[in-house]
C-alpha cells in the first residue's frame, strides 16, 4: 500500500491494527449476509413450489409464511442500507482512484 494510504488508514481509525479489524468484520458481515440470502431463497423457493404445485387456493400456513418471509425480505434491505451507510464512505476514502 502506498504511503498516502497508510496515512488514509492513520486518520480514519488511529492504527493500521483499526483498519484491519474494520475490514475483517466486513468480510464476517458479507460472508453471513451471502449465507442468510441463500437460506431466504431457498425459504421463497420451497413456499413458491407449495403454491404453484397446489391446484386449490393457498393454506393459512402458506399465507402466513410468505407473509414472514416478506417481513425478512424488508429486514435484509435494512441491513443492507446501514451496511452500506456504515462502510461505502470508509472503503470509497481509502480505495484505489481512477
Amino acid at each position: 500500500m502506498s504511503a498516502a494510504g497508510q496515512a488514509i488508514k492513520l486518520q480514519l481509525n488511529g492504527t493500521g491494527d483499526d483498519w484491519n479489524k474494520i475490514i475483517m468484520d466486513f468480510l464476517c458481515l458479507i460472508i453471513s449476509m451471502f449465507a442468510d440470502i441463500r437460506r431466504l431463497r431457498e425459504d421463497i423457493s420451497e413456499v413458491y413450489v407449495a403454491v404453484c404445485s397446489n391446484d386449490s387456493k393457498p393454506s393459512n400456513l402458506q399465507e402466513t409464511r410468505a407473509k414472514d418471509l416478506n417481513e425478512e425480505i424488508k429486514k435484509a434491505n435494512e441491513t443492507q442500507t446501514s451496511l452500506k451507510n456504515k462502510y461505502v464512505p470508509i472503503l470509497n476514502k481509502t480505495g484505489p482512484k481512477p
